[in-house]
């Protein structure tokens, strides 16, 4: 889910192989997505730990996709932190105030279950 700068700044260097990688990718993406919906449309799946379950074949399997998708969540929520507490410093605000205002919002929305405060 990047920009699109990302793709291209990786594929951009390899020439028409870099075109075949964006192809690829493009319908690797796709692939994937189709059968994520088809197997929670086919089955009762009401998490993504559900989903999960349905198409990984060990549950030490599972366990460690699940670790990976924390540790995602996780860099994504620090670099967003970052971000925030950047673009307040940039207004002339102290670094930590944005940040902790940053995660202050994301409670707020956690808290609310994203209907709004």
């Amino acid at each position: 889910f990047a920009t699109g700068r990302e793709v291209v700044d990786f594929f951009s260097g390899y020439g028409n192989r870099g075109l075949a990688g964006v192809g690829l990718a493009t319908l690797m993406f796709v692939w994937v997505g189709v059968v994520i919906l088809d197997v929670a449309q086919r089955n009762p799946v009401y998490s993504y730990l559900d989903l999960l379950n349905y198409v990984l074949p060990w549950k030490w399997l599972v366990s460690l996709t699940d670790l990976i998708f924390l540790a995602t969540l996780l860099t994504g929520v620090g670099v967003m932190t970052a971000a925030g507490g950047t673009v307040l410093k940039s207004w002339g605000l102290h670094y930590s105030i944005g940040c902790a205002g940053f995660l202050l919002l994301c409670i707020l929305l956690l808290r609310t279950g994203g209907k709004g405060f």
